[in-house]
């Protein structure tokens, strides 16, 4: 039976975005007496929490203001509702958005933010904000998109190493496989050897449907899909079948979606000698 080759269309992920698509990892109800805030975020993340009142009087809150004590420009309030803004007896809100981003490992800090209402209800939040150390991965050089791998499952069955790496948390990378043998094989069936949702072949060309001839000389492409949800490497391995030999050609791969410290834009920059 004829297998059609279809291309899944990936959703990209912007990462990095330190006023959107907020990493909320809890709730502040700003008028709890008991309320605290802390921080613990490697250099170059964002955590972000939500500052949320909660109105169990009998009597409405007018929220005027959020002062910030003490804090470095490293901690923003992003996404404010606009002030001073009543909120009635039973009612709760999503004020504002607390956010942390340090930049380097000195940027651990303390402070406070006071909620300034009416009534005055005296309510200042302490903040306790570190930065860790993160573990860098290590990063083995990526295969450039399109490059050109041998083929020839005859003669060596097992591939070169096929390593994806992209900034985002889902990307496509398109490799292209030369028949290298004095042998036509016929490609009759492509996947990955363990069923991992990180890992999908989306599309398989020149030609539309398999199986596909491959002549000496002439070349197949494949095109891969890296789906994840953490920036740590998964590794799987493709297999290549075909009708000249019983085993598949097989190629380690290792995806990754680069860890935010290790990219270029969080580098520490060089100074230029002048």
């Amino acid at each position: 039976m004829k297998q059609k080759n279809t291309l899944v269309a990936a959703l990209f992920y912007i990462t990095g975005a330190f006023f959107c698509a907020h990493t909320a990892l809890g709730q502040i109800n700003v008028f709890s007496s008991k309320s605290e805030i802390s921080f613990s975020v490697p250099a170059g993340d964002v955590e972000c929490k939500a500052l949320i009142g909660v109105n169990d009087t009998k009597a409405p809150i007018t929220i005027k203001k959020i002062e910030r004590k003490g804090l470095p420009r490293s901690i923003e309030l992003t996404e404010t509702i606009p002030l001073p803004h009543i909120l009635n007896p039973g009612e709760s809100i999503t004020i504002s958005y607390f956010c942390y981003r340090p930049t380097s490992k000195d940027d651990g800090c303390s402070g406070s933010i006071e909620i300034v209402t009416l009534p005055k209800l005296e309510r200042k939040i302490p903040v306790q904000a570190s930065v860790f150390e993160e573990d860098r991965t290590p990063l083995i050089y990526p295969t450039a998109p399109g490059a050109v791998l041998d083929f020839d499952p005859v003669a060596k069955n097992e591939g070169t190493l096929i390593s994806m790496v992209g900034t985002d948390f889902q990307f496509i990378r398109e490799y292209s496989f030369k028949n290298t043998s004095s042998t036509l094989y016929t490609v009759t069936w492509v996947d990955f050897a363990k069923e991992d949702p990180n890992f999908e072949v989306t599309a398989i060309g020149p030609e539309e449907y398999l199986p596909m001839e491959i002549a000496p000389g002439e070349s197949f492409f494949v095109r891969l899909a890296y789906n994840c949800t953490e920036r740590e490497p998964y590794e799987n391995k493709l297999r290549i079948f075909t009708l000249q030999k019983k085993e598949p050609a097989s190629y380690d791969v290792r995806g990754l979606a680069l860890p935010l410290s290790q990219m270029d834009w969080n580098q520490p920059k060089v100074a230029e000698d002048h």
